[in-house]
């Protein structure tokens, strides 16, 4: 079965000689809260992301990682975690920052894996052109969902918010500054925000 997947591996990164190698070497020095066979499933994700054979190296450990303390799929968290590090425009040698991010946010809120998936792919793009970090993105769907926005929802919700406020002469973390530093009630937000 490791045989068969990485096969896979290869076919889908283009990895020949010395890249493939590496890769299945990697799947089976970093075997252990996963089995091999799982860690060529995260190579396989990777690569159907276009990650090079390096990036894929410098993504892995840090992916099993998020997986083991998100309880989550390896696999599934692989292509949440590049999807992640794609929007935001960063190099895979940040992979360890994203998936810290992504860890805190889901063990220090309500949202879930399929929560953030499905919240982060509505927003990222937007909040990476605004100038809102990873964090700052990530502490506002944790924010969004301990009050019951979760999922697609949170992400177009959030991606509205940006959007609207990203329309004014000011840079949209001023904005939000400004209007955090109002101590805004509900009716309020809802005139600034809607």
């Amino acid at each position: 079965d490791f045989q068969r997947s990485m096969s896979e591996v290869k076919a889908i990164t283009g990895a020949t000689g010395g890249e493939f190698e590496a890769l299945r070497t990697n799947a089976i020095d970093l075997a252990g809260a996963f089995n091999a066979l799982d860690i060529s499933k995260l190579e396989t994700e990777f690569g159907r992301l276009g990650f090079s054979t390096q990036e894929i190296l410098d993504s892995t450990e840090a992916t099993i990682n998020l997986a083991s303390a998100t309880g989550s799929n390896l696999a599934e968290s692989a292509v949440i975690a590049g999807s992640t590090l794609r929007a935001f425009n960063l190099d895979a040698k940040e992979m360890g920052r994203v998936t810290d991010v992504m860890a805190g946010a889901l063990n220090r809120s309500g949202l879930d894996m399929s929560n953030f998936a499905e919240a982060i792919k509505y927003v990222a793009p937007n909040a990476h052109a605004a100038g809102i970090s990873l964090e700052e993105t990530a502490a506002m769907l944790g924010v969004l969902a301990d009050n019951g926005i979760k999922g697609s929802m949170a992400g177009t919700s959030l991606r509205r918010i940006i959007t609207d406020l990203s329309t004014e002469a000011k840079p949209l973390n001023e904005k939000l500054k400004e209007l955090g530093d109002k101590g805004l009630n509900a009716a309020d937000a809802m005139t600034e925000i809607g």
